[in-house]
């Protein structure tokens, strides 16, 4: 397995980790800070490909209500807005409660309640749909909501992992699966932080469908 982390040589001057760089802290706010993990999935290597996920645990969000999780590439404005806010992003905002890709105003609304602090959000990306195309779903507490399909950008390194915050205090934890998921994922998912596929996941609780998944191709 790689050894997966957040990135402290690719984070926003602001974000403090700690916790072995599993946990991200906003040591100020009034703006989008973000910070990326260490290794990203691409759709060109065949033992980089498959269905991956990671875990984001909010710890603690300030009263503007705006974390975001998703994956990105390694530009550098991808680091100072949320994630889908970018044209080369995707993720889940708790500030709109939106998950959108690409910045390209199609907007998804979870079909579970609005994010707070508490919840494990599951972000799980399958680079095996195309090569030129790779589909990301995102979950809250083990509902999942929604499948994205859009182009991958910067292979076969992309995309990273990415959180962003935005009050001082604002805090996540997350988890590539070198511990135990919290919840359980479909079949053949593997964790992020998995070298070769496929790998079944570690994990607690059974993953539940909620509605259909709905699918956009940009």
């Amino acid at each position: 397995m790689f050894d997966m982390k957040f990135n402290s040589a690719d984070k926003s001057a602001n974000i403090t980790l700690s916790g072995g760089d599993f946990i991200a802290t906003a040591a100020a706010g009034g703006a989008i800070i973000g910070v990326r993990g260490t290794q990203g999935r691409g759709a060109v290597a065949a033992a980089m490909q498959g269905k991956f996920i990671f875990e984001v645990t909010i710890n603690a969000i300030g009263a503007s209500n705006k974390i975001s999780v998703g994956v990105g590439s390694t530009t550098a404005e991808v680091l100072t807005t949320e994630a889908g806010n970018h044209a080369e992003s995707m993720g889940y905002r708790t500030s709109d409660h939106w998950i959108e890709a690409l910045n390209n105003g199609t907007l998804i609304t979870p079909s579970w309640a609005q994010a707070v602090a508490g919840d494990v959000l599951g972000v799980e990306f399958d680079n095996i749909t195309s090569d030129s195309y790779g589909a990301v779903k995102v979950y809250k507490n083990g509902v999942e909501t929604a499948t994205v399909v859009f182009g991958i950008t910067n292979t076969p390194s992309a995309p990273y992992p990415l959180i962003t915050l935005f009050d001082i205090n604002d805090q996540v934890m997350i988890n590539f699966g070198a511990t135990p998921f919290a919840f359980e994922y479909p079949h053949g998912t593997s964790p992020y932080s998995t070298d070769v596929r496929p790998v079944h996941p570690m994990s607690r609780s059974k993953v539940q469908s909620s509605r259909p998944i709905h699918h956009i191709r940009l």
